[in-house]
């Protein structure tokens, strides 16, 4: 199993967009929608999204995650001069659990503690599975908004010349 990252383009939007709804199925289904319905809503929803990130995070690295080549899901790292926000990471259902997630994650802590700068994020407050895995990869929360907690890895501190 080989693991890579490449940059996000217009041609993986049909991707995207189903993985986004992927991530809404648990929802959407208990609120007795047809196909079609669920269908508008995810690409309303999805476009709405993506054009937040691109007010909020201008400076954005959008990567499409690849396993032994195929698309199986996504992240979006903002990188800024007193911090580095992991804005999403998402794979899809039937791709989760083999640990790349974890990967990706303890890759940026790296970068982030090379960089001396904190590693943030938000995540759903009901999202108990994604509070647990952040929360074993050592993020603490920082702020609970209501909706979302705002979460966030520090580097250690360690003596001069270590």
């Amino acid at each position: 199993m080989t693991v890579t990252l490449r940059v996000a383009d217009d041609a993986d939007n049909t991707f995207l967009c189903e993985l986004y709804g992927s991530t809404r199925a648990g929802e959407m289904a208990a609120w007795g929608w047809s196909g079609e319905q669920r269908e508008q809503f995810v690409k309303m929803q999805f476009a709405a999204r993506e054009r937040h990130y691109g007010v909020m995070y201008p400076e954005r690295d959008d990567r499409v995650i690849l396993r032994d080549g195929r698309p199986v899901g996504r992240m979006i790292v903002a990188r800024r001069p007193r911090e580095i926000v992991l804005v999403d990471i998402a794979l899809l259902p039937q791709e989760q659990g083999h640990g790349e997630g974890a990967i990706l994650v303890r890759e940026l802590q790296r970068e982030a503690r090379e960089a001396g700068r904190p590693l943030r994020l938000h995540v759903l407050g009901s999202s108990v599975a994604a509070i647990r895995f952040y929360g074993r990869l050592g993020f603490r929360t920082i702020d609970d908004d209501g909706s979302y907690l705002h979460m966030e890895w520090r580097p250690a501190i360690t003596g001069s010349g270590e």
